[in-house]
């Protein structure tokens, strides 16, 4: 019982914890929609053989990779579905 006490964390730790990955939800769907909308921009351009380092193809598999890892990490980003957000302490 005394271990189970001495490590379990605090109702601080817990905010602490529960602050930083708010945080970094924030961020890195921020850095997403960013990243994806600087991409749309230049579709037309892509599209119309005006960029050498950007053909066309090209476009379209840096596209699909940032809609795939989206969609991968956005049940992460939930962050009161995560583990620490349920925990009995809290």
């Amino acid at each position: 019982m005394y271990a189970q006490g001495v490590y379990s964390p605090s109702a601080s730790a817990s905010r602490q914890l529960n602050s930083y990955e708010s945080q970094l939800s924030t961020w890195t769907t921020s850095t997403y929609g960013q990243y994806n909308m600087t991409l749309q921009s230049f579709q037309p351009a892509s599209q119309a053989g005006l960029l050498p380092n950007l053909p066309y193809n090209k476009w379209e598999d840096l596209n699909n990779t940032v809609q795939t890892n989206y969609a991968t990490v956005k049940p992460v980003l939930n962050v009161t579905s995560t583990t620490s957000r349920n925990c009995e302490c809290c």
